[in-house]
């Protein structure tokens, strides 16, 4: 069972569980359900032994990406620009 994290969508956090979270569940969280021109980024860090690890890219429609607590994402609609 996956534990619950926060994570940040355009500033506002949410509870998320589950070990990937997919472009199509954050532009839902983003208020954007149904677009699929949005610009999507992420950044978070994660720490493993003692090591401190950036996770930093960009999500398209059908794209997961694993999740870690405190993530940050970014989705506007630029048209993908």
């Amino acid at each position: 069972m996956a534990e619950t994290k926060t994570i940040t969508v355009n500033v506002v956090e949410h509870r998320f569980e589950g070990d990937t979270v997919s472009y199509e569940q954050v532009a839902a969280l983003a208020g954007k359900p149904d677009a699929t021109e949005l610009t999507m980024v992420y950044h978070g860090r994660v720490t493993i032994d003692g090591e401190r690890f950036e996770k930093n890219g960009t999500l398209i429609p059908g794209e997961s990406v694993k999740v870690y607590d405190g993530m940050h994402f970014v989705a506007v609609h630029t048209g993908r620009a």
